[in-house]
């Protein structure tokens, strides 16, 4: 390291080290050609304030102020080494080159590509294939040139992307025993990658979206798969239950018959056995729909007892297969 050394004539002088800690005398260090002089009782120290990679003089004196000057010497920075997997393009970080002076980018290995300006500090790399290459960033004043590299490795994105789905749905069929999904309910919460997603699609419909899908009654299973750019993908699936369509029928209307009401302990059903179902019930229910009284049909006409129950208003179901009829009755 060399010697820089103020004086109480507001001088600097400069001693060289030949590396065995031996100084040698440079006289006083200049600026523009001139001995620098700040008047008296000269204080140096050297920074980097503008970022350009060399140091610049700073020289207080004791009067209180502070000369700046600034360092034009030759100076290259290409940059940190980096590394770039969504694409082929990287911008890259040399200094800017003083005033007066030029920097040049060059290719010095790993393949062809080019910069859309060869002169700018922040040039913009495009490589024509996955691989390291190594950038030369030269500035010169004309008659000398100084130079630094960078290693920008351009790599394959292999990192597969997220793709988060809602959990296990149950639903009820509409009586044309289908469910019509409504709007996004059924599409990704959510996707991610480390770079960009490209496309997200379902096996049901080959969309972007199940929003106006019809599904049947039953169990459906639904697969999201999500892709990045570079061909990476993850899937999520689940489960859409679709409960079989129960209609609910008021008994007006139909063939079942319910007498006599109002009823003081007795209602009979005329029920014929709607629909030819197998399992058919009676339930006696009270307006909150706690259930009081629950039979099975074993003939077409039934005999309640309602004569435990109290005066006031009941529900009767009548429960088939797949429909429910129902009626109101009054108990005096």
């Amino acid at each position: 390291m060399d010697l820089f050394a103020g004086n109480n004539y507001g001088n600097i002088n400069y001693y060289t080290n030949n590396g065995s800690g031996v100084f040698s005398s440079q006289g006083l260090l200049q600026a523009n050609g001139t001995d620098i002089s700040v008047g008296s009782y000269s204080d140096p120290t050297f920074a980097d304030i503008d970022g350009d990679g060399d140091l610049d003089l700073f020289v207080g004196n004791d009067l209180g102020y502070i000369f700046y000057y600034k360092n034009l010497s030759l100076t290259s920075n290409a940059g940190e080494d980096a590394e770039e997997i969504c694409s082929l393009s990287y911008t890259l970080h040399a200094n800017q080159p003083d005033a007066g002076k030029t920097g040049t980018w060059t290719i010095q290995s790993g393949g062809t590509g080019s910069f859309d300006d060869i002169h700018a500090y922040n040039a913009v790399f495009t490589a024509d294939a996955k691989n390291a290459y190594v950038l030369r960033w030269t500035v010169s004043d004309g008659s000398n040139t100084v130079f630094d590299d960078a290693q920008i490795t351009f790599n394959s994105d292999t990192e597969n992307p997220i793709i988060t789905c809602v959990g296990n749905q149950t639903v009820d069929a509409d009586a044309n025993h289908n469910y019509t999904v409504n709007g996004s309910e059924f599409d990704p919460i959510s996707t991610d990658d480390n770079c960009a997603v490209a496309s997200v699609i379902n096996d049901i419909n080959s969309s972007t979206t199940l929003a106006a899908e019809t599904l049947s009654e039953g169990t459906t299973t639904v697969t999201w798969t999500v892709y990045d750019e570079a061909g990476n993908s993850s899937v999520c699936s689940f489960n859409i239950l679709v409960n079989a369509y129960v209609g609910i029928t008021d008994i007006t209307g139909s063939d079942i018959h319910i007498f006599p009401n109002p009823v003081n302990d007795f209602v009979t059903l005329d029920i014929n056995n709607p629909g030819n179902s197998k399992n058919v019930k009676i339930q006696v229910c009270n307006i909150l729909g706690e259930i009081l009284i629950e039979n099975k049909v074993l003939r077409n006409k039934e005999k309640i007892d309602l004569s435990e129950l109290k005066p006031g208003m009941y529900v009767i179901n009548i429960l088939t297969d797949n429909r429910i009829f129902t009626s109101k009755i009054i108990k005096k």
